[in-house]
């Protein structure tokens, strides 16, 4: 079992970039009777630039003023074994509730060579509450 929640909050920084700090918690059950629980904590980069009808955003993909569709893809890279070791790729749609609320729904592919789980295949949803004004690129 493979069960995680986390939140973040994105804070713009000029118009084409964002600061991300990002909390997650993260409770596995790989045997029985054995639980581990992490408290991680991270910060993103993130980079969005429009090119016609397309966002170029992170590590995402979208329709400008249309998140009907997005899909993204991470890969991992681990210095001890020196090895490309986790590959993730999502792929989904949003939509936007009202002026501040949105929601992603996608599914998710995971395959690792080292860690586990290995391989996973998932199905998210994140919810988007925009603090101080409209979501800017949903429609």
């Amino acid at each position: 079992m493979y069960e995680t929640a986390g939140a973040a909050v994105r804070f713009r920084l000029g118009r084409y970039f964002a600061l991300s700090p990002i909390y997650q918690f993260v409770a596995t059950q790989y045997y029985p009777g054995i639980h581990t629980r992490e408290n991680r904590l991270s910060i993103n980069g993130v980079v969005s630039v429009p090119i016609k009808w397309l966002v170029l955003g992170g590590m995402a993909i979208s329709v400008s003023r249309c998140r009907l569709l997005f899909a993204w893809d991470e890969a991992y890279y681990d210095r001890i074994p020196p090895a490309w070791s986790r590959n993730r790729f999502a792929a989904g749609g949003g939509k936007r509730l009202n002026s501040k609320l949105a929601i992603d729904l996608y599914f998710l592919k995971q395959n690792a060579h080292y860690s586990r789980p290995r391989n996973i295949n998932a199905i998210g949803v994140t919810f988007r509450i925009q603090l101080d004004r409209p979501i800017h690129h949903l429609p």
